[in-house]
């Protein structure tokens, strides 16, 4: 019988446990700051082994080398095994330097990523030539054409020069997805949170009963889930409402995200609809919300996923 599996990923996106049908763990694994596997246990009687480990990318079974689509990266070495294609925009670093010697704060999706401009369909506008994993959803027109015409001439564009909407990064967009996921898994009931701290480091925590409390008080980036469903104590939540207990959460961090499904057009909270009728994403809100309660815009993670596959 063929076994599906789930991958829990850490804040990084790297494999941290496997788990079976069931949601037995069968694949533990840790590594090292640069990648390289500390330790790989597996459970007994399971000779499942995932070839996606740090950063969730394939490790080729025969060289025990990183394949990140633009170049290979050897763990144990700490390099790429070829020069960054980019590397004369940053003269003052390697060209073979993973995530410019901060693993554990950066990441580096296919070995030649740098700061990116999106707009709110998740669509590519161009980059800002700095490799630091950043992301930047901008909707303003002007800024667009902007953006639109340096990547043209192969110039890049800086932030502080035009209109940016959201400043985030890919591990924060993961763990957004994450935090989803693990709210469906709950059973979707019950509110998932992860906080970030000014540091980068993430805490996670769960709801019982519906609500959860954010793990830290104030930081860099909250997120948290709004119910997939509805029950007699609990209303069908979605991410572009913020519920009446957001408005002190989010004071505490610069950035502030919900997940969950949008509701339909013509949506009656008597009758739910089916997960299926419902699109699932994210919102993105400020610290302050007293005054406006609308987020500062909302993309489906169909289109989140554009962002995190270049």
């Amino acid at each position: 019988m063929k076994t599906n599996v789930k991958y829990h990923p850490d804040h990084l996106g790297s494999n941290s446990f496997v788990t079976d049908n069931s949601g037995r763990a069968i694949q533990e694994l840790r590594y090292m700051p640069y990648g390289e596997i500390l330790s790989n246990k597996r459970s007994t009687g399971s000779n499942y082994n995932t070839p996606y480990k740090f950063s969730a990318k394939e490790k080729d079974a025969e060289t025990g080398f990183n394949y990140f689509g633009a170049r290979y990266y050897v763990d144990y070495m700490y390099v790429w095994l070829s020069v960054d294609p980019m590397s004369d925009k940053y003269p003052h670093q390697s060209p073979y330097m993973y995530c410019s010697g901060n693993p554990v704060m950066k990441i580096d999706p296919n070995g030649m990523e740098d700061g990116e401009f999106r707009n709110w369909r998740g669509n590519y506008l161009g980059n800002d030539g700095k490799i630091d994993n950043n992301v930047f959803i901008v909707g303003d027109k002007s800024s667009i054409k902007t953006i639109k015409a340096n990547e043209k001439k192969g110039a890049t564009t800086q932030a502080s020069d035009v209109k940016v909407d959201v400043s985030t990064n890919k591990t924060v967009l993961i763990e957004a997805l994450s935090v989803y996921n693990r709210t469906v898994n709950n059973g979707g009931l019950d509110e998932e949170t992860s906080a970030f701290d000014t540091d980068g480091y993430v805490y996670r925590t769960t709801g019982t009963g519906g609500k959860a409390q954010m793990g830290i008080a104030s930081g860099d980036v909250s997120i948290h889930s709004h119910p997939l469903g509805e029950t007699t104590t609990s209303y069908l939540g979605v991410p572009n409402v913020p519920g009446p207990d957001d408005v002190d959460v989010f004071k505490g961090f610069n950035l502030n995200i919900i997940v969950g499904d949008f509701a339909p057009y013509g949506y009656d909270f008597g009758r739910p609809p089916q997960r299926e009728q419902r699109e699932s994403g994210l919102s993105f809100y400020g610290r302050d919300i007293s005054k406006i309660k609308t987020p500062i815009g909302s993309m489906s993670f169909k289109e989140m996923r554009k962002i995190l596959k270049k």
